[in-house]
């Protein structure tokens, strides 16, 4: 929609060469403003992850003290062994 692929001046502006970098910057930054803006009306609030320390979004009523990024909870079931049928 915003032609990231042509625009080249759109691109400088938004401080990338290629548009797939520059669309990651403005799904970021949409993100963002939402997150400010939406998070604490939704009953959310930002905690840091307990094994990396990235900030997550997590709900009021949830342990804080217990929050897994994305990639660190992905990575913790990674290594989960998986259980047959049966077993």
């Amino acid at each position: 929609r915003y032609k990231l692929w042509q625009d080249k001046a759109l691109l400088a502006e938004i401080g990338e060469e290629h548009p797939d970098d520059a669309s990651g910057v403005i799904i970021r930054a949409v993100w963002d403003k939402l997150r400010e803006t939406e998070a604490e009306t939704l009953g959310f609030c930002d905690a840091p992850c307990v094994d990396c320390g990235e900030t997550v979004l997590v709900a009021f009523d949830s342990e804080a003290d217990s929050a897994l990024c994305y990639d660190c909870s992905r990575r913790d079931q990674a290594f989960e062994p998986q259980m047959e049928e049966g077993e």
